[in-house]
């Protein structure tokens, strides 16, 4: 930590250093000002790129579409401006022109745009033979209320899966790009910002819990470090196939972020605030009420003709005066930003504060985040540019570890036992005013910096060299004050006094060399680019961490005034040196094919095994430039096909043997068997093919992209038991599985109407993933909790008994009960008492996506609105299963009127059968109303132009696959389990706090 914050310390002086530099400028020649607008509304569209032709010049517009470029040499000058989702512009105009108005057309597909793919001069659309999303972030946040990068990721990527965190500030979900590609290594994607590879976890632990941790208080994603303000736009590759080149690790795909850059001109400042409010909807109703059929004086349960009593604490609370422990949260953001610079250096500057609260008083986060991005460019061979980006944030977070330092359960099932109780009041483990005694909290301290060199010596050959790291130290931490109570308070043996504290620091750097060359070649208008590049790359973490039990008396809650202390510490580090070529050709540029190839080392591989290559081939077919093309309707069609592999890399001590400390006779230490380890021990492979096309139709009024892809998983990483006779005990890692993905993406948006007082847009994507277990190499089914890895099913399908059917006879006896068989037992239907757990379905929505739509009125108003959806699977609720089974505690166990629900109970006896649901929701996830001030009101602050967006997120569920079981509903359906790697897919939640809705108005302002 201390050298983290000497690194920031420098950091910082070095911009402060740099800061008047960037303020400095040449006498000024003649200069070119003016707007873009959009042409068919007439509005003003930022984050334009308007770039001078045959320099190094360029500026991006601000909010308002202005762009001011200085320097200008000579009589004319030639102004290229390029924006995502417009044709690009290309006119020649008089030095000195003030008046420029630019109008910008729309288009349905952008084949010239240039995407970043891991060679040094990036490829157009044109030439890629995959699908690559992208997503202007600038654009994002201008319709729509400012989230977690996560938030603002959801929804608007096909073939990207991103599960909601819980109604806990701080947490967030996990993704997956094409389904689940690994059973022991995860899915999570790579991800680059600036060219730069950065920590991603998703399944960061909370309050230094040494599980899981996302049972009950969420888990914490490094992808929500990041700033969405600070970023310009999102590149998200899909697959093998696309991500061949970033080699191993890199199967699961990749995701590419550019930030902001500086631009010749007066320093462009913009000012945001945002206030905003969250909230728990129907924060007393969604609560199901408990039921027993106890005897003791209960004040506020209401008996039920049946003589069961139905028990509600939160309202109880009500009733007694105490009101609920649900508030509205405060959330506040407060942001400057300033670009500009000259043709020598350009500048990008931001610091932003944000405070985000949850709907209980003792949940919130502060960050603090700070950017700067620079730019220098001697002349037009030569650019040099360094970005860094800074946060610091502190989160306490609403519970967190082992029962019964969490909160949910507390409402879900609250004790009529217990109603009288004073201390409880009716609270089932911990009461709110108990919970907020806990601090479980984690401090991040981040860097992400990178600087990159590129040189163009000759008009055909272009290379750079790009460096950086990721500098992370989180502090994660839990504690539990001692109580006057001791061990008789709520929290047990930790009502003594218990601390828990970690510190995890990661480093990850990576430096890449990347050179491209291009000619002409003699025949048929033939072009080629040859790609060669290097990249090396190192993660070391540094964890280490310490717990403390029994204060003697009440302190400071350090671990040092602890009676019995414990500590523990680990050092990982992990290399990768990759090579790569890559050929591409173009005819006429229209027609291209494209071969490569990537080779790595890893420091993870086996003894045995030191080197994977990975190759892909590629095409792509801009149909519509042909001169036979004479479809009318028909603006753009681009056909496009990709073959490729990329790696994903086994755990860093999966190949090793390992023995383990142990204190051996007479006190001395020792040595045990720990892991065998493997020294054959290799990548697992992806392999993917994907075809498909894109298309704009009827004057760019709509816009169609349709892949279809097949990847399988070779050498899949399996974890097999070790024979005793070894010596060693345990499991070994093998290369011995198979998984497959396939499904299809449908990307589309269409203009409904055009007008000059009212435009209509629409958008959608659509996706679907279907897995299946190949090959186990052999080794037997792996079973989890409720669900297996089966040969022939998907990965982590779901197994549970299914009682299919049950009568009661006179007495009241289960008759006639039958469930569902296994296949071994032949199919068809076997009295209960014989059944066994059974296929109930996948664990991961087999589809999901999104519609958008976007009215704009009266020029300056637009309003939008965002609906995601998912389903095609199956799930299983704690909450549902054990109230049903497990405590007994709902009306229809109690009441026995079920005799489906009887036989569960009764018969078969795995409580988990009564929580099994059909998975799948359709959400109004995001509504706004945006205006862009006129002149004249923006005039009253001073300012150039700006944007005032009153936005709603999280709103409610049009639609529900199934809501709960039994006549008991869920607490909320978009609830899912978040399982660590070894767990992967895995879809039992219980106790997860619900999304919050928040609503905020947001103000941004130009200067």
């Amino acid at each position: 930590m201390q050298s983290f914050r000497r690194l920031l310390s420098a950091g910082c002086l070095a911009l402060v250093a740099a800061a008047p530099i960037g303020a400095e400028s040449p006498s000024m020649q003649e200069v070119v000002t003016g707007i873009v607008v959009s042409a068919r509304t007439g509005q003003p569209l930022a984050g334009a790129q308007v770039v001078v032709e045959g320099t190094g010049q360029g500026v991006a517009t601000n909010s308002a579409g202005r762009f001011l470029i200085t320097n200008i040499s000579g009589a004319t000058v030639t102004l290229r401006v390029v924006l995502i989702g417009y044709r690009e512009y290309t006119e020649v105009y008089q030095a000195g022109d003030a008046t420029i108005q630019i109008e910008l057309e729309e288009t349905a597909i952008d084949l010239d745009a240039i995407v970043v793919t891991g060679t040094a001069g990036g490829s157009q659309t044109r030439a890629i033979g995959t699908t690559i999303a992208q997503l202007d972030m600038t654009e994002a946040l201008q319709v729509g209320q400012s989230g977690t990068f996560q938030e603002m990721l959801n929804s608007n990527v096909s073939g990207l899966n991103m599960a909601s965190g819980p109604g806990n500030v701080g947490t967030g979900g996990a993704m997956k790009i094409r389904g689940i590609g690994s059973v022991t290594l995860g899915s999570g994607p790579l991800v680059y910002v600036d060219g730069v590879r950065i920590d991603n976890n998703s399944n960061a632990r909370i309050g230094s819990d040494q599980g899981n941790g996302t049972m009950r208080g969420g888990s914490v994603s490094r992808l929500n470090d990041l700033n969405p303000e600070e970023i310009q736009s999102v590149e998200v590759i899909k697959g093998p196939a696309a991500a061949t080149l970033y080699g191993t690790e890199a199967s699961a795909g990749v995701i590419q972020i550019t930030t902001k850059r500086g631009t010749v001109g007066a320093p462009q400042w913009e000012v945001t605030v945002r206030q905003g409010v969250s909230y728990l909807s129907n924060a007393v109703g969604r609560w199901p009420a408990v039921y027993d059929a106890g005897t003791n004086p209960c004040p506020n349960c209401e008996i039920l003709p049946s003589g069961v009593r139905k028990f509600e604490v939160l309202k109880s609370e009500q009733a007694l005066g105490h009101g609920i422990p649900f508030t509205y949260g405060h959330d506040q953001t407060y942001g400057i930003s300033s670009r500009g610079g000259t043709d020598l250096l350009r500048y990008y500057f931001s610091a932003q504060v944000d405070r985000d609260e949850g709907f209980v008083e003792w949940n919130h986060q502060n960050k603090y985040s700070a950017r700067a991005n620079l730019e220098i460019t001697p002349n037009e061979q030569l650019s040099i540019s360094t970005n860094m980006g800074f946060l610091r944030s502190k989160s306490r977070f609403n519970g967190g570890g082992p029962f019964p330092i969490e909160f949910v359960s507390s409402i879900y099932w609250g004790t009529p036992a217990a109603a009288e109780d004073e201390r409880r009041r009716g609270w089932n483990w911990t009461p709110p005013w108990a919970m907020e005694t806990v601090d479980v909290t984690e401090g991040i301290d981040r860097m992400i910096a990178s600087g990159t060199v590129r040189h163009n010596p000759f008009p055909w050959l272009v290379h750079r060299v790009t460096g950086g790291a990721d500098f992370g130290s989180a502090v994660s931490g839990r504690m539990v004050p001692r109580s006057p109570l001791g061990s008789a308070d709520f929290f047990g043996a930790m009502s003594l006094g218990h601390v828990e504290t970690t510190e995890r620091s990661v480093t990850q750097a990576n430096v890449d060399y990347g050179a491209t060359a291009t000619f002409d070649l003699p025949f048929l208008g033939t072009t080629s680019e040859t790609s060669v590049g290097a990249q090396y790359y190192v993660k070391k973490t540094h964890e280490f961490g310490a717990v403390g039990d029994q204060f003697p008396a009440p302190g400071p809650g350090t671990v040092s005034s602890a009676a019995v202390k414990t500590g523990w510490e680990d050092f990982i580090e992990n290399k990768t040196f990759g090579l790569y070529v890559q050929e591409q050709l173009s005819w006429n540029n229209r027609l291209f094919a494209t071969v490569a190839f990537r080779g790595d080392d890893n420091s993870a591989f086996g003894e045995n095994f030191d080197f994977i290559l990975y190759p892909k081939v590629s095409g792509s077919w801009v149909l519509s430039e042909e001169s036979f093309f004479n479809i009318s309707l028909v603006d753009n069609l681009k056909l496009r096909a990709a073959w490729g592999r990329a790696g994903r890399q086994p755990d860093v001590f999966a190949a090793r043997r390992l023995y383990a400390p142990i204190t051996a006779g007479g006190d001395q230490p020792g040595l045990t068997t720990d892991a065998v380890g493997n020294p054959d021990l290799k990548p697992e492979v992806g392999e993917e093919l994907e075809v498909g096309f894109d298309a704009s139709l009827l004057d760019d009024r709509i816009g169609i992209g349709f892949t279809v892809y097949n990847k399988d998983t070779r050498d899949a990483i399996i974890a097999r038991p070790v024979s005793p006779s070894s010596g060693f005990a345990g499991t070994q890692f093998v290369n011995v599985g198979q998984l497959n993905n396939r499904g299809i993406e449908i990307e589309a948006s269409a203009t409904l109407v055009r007008s000059g007082s009212v435009d209509w847009d629409i958008g959608f994507n659509y996706a679907t993933n279907n897995s299946e277990v190949v090959d186990l190499g052999g080794l037997p089914t792996i079973f989890l909790f409720g669900q297996r890895h089966q040969e022939g099913l998907p990965v982590g399908a779901v197994f549970v008994e299914n009682v299919v059917s049950a009568e009661f006879d006179a007495n009241g006896n289960i008759v006639n009960d039958q469930c569902e068989a296994t296949p071994e037992q032949g199919g068809g239907m076997v009295p209960c008492s014989m059944a066994q757990p059974v296929y109930r379905g996948p664990s991961v929505p087999t589809w999901y996506g999104g519609v958008n739509t976007s009215v704009r009125l009266l020029q300056n108003f637009r309003v939008f609105a965002l609906v995601d959806f998912s389903g095609g699977y199956t799930k299983i609720s704690g909450d549902l299963a054990a109230s049903h089974l497990l405590f007994q505690n709902s009306q229809q166990i109690l009441e026995r009127e079920d005799a489906q629900l009887a036989a569960m109970s009764e018969i078969v006896g795995n409580w988990l059968q009564a929580g099994v649901l059909k998975g799948g929701l359709a959400k109004l996830r995001e509504l706004s109303l945006s205006y862009t001030l006129s002149d004249e009101i923006a005039s009253l602050a001073g300012s150039d132009g700006g944007s005032l967006t009153i936005s709603a997120r999280n709103l409610f569920n049009l639609w529900e696959a199934q809501s709960g079981t039994f006549g008991r509903r869920e607490i909320d359906v978009e609830l899912t389990r978040q399982w660590n790697a070894s767990r992967e897919g895995g879809v039992y939640h219980q106790t997860s706090m619900p999304p919050a809705t928040t609503v905020a108005m947001t103000v941004r302002l130009n200067y």
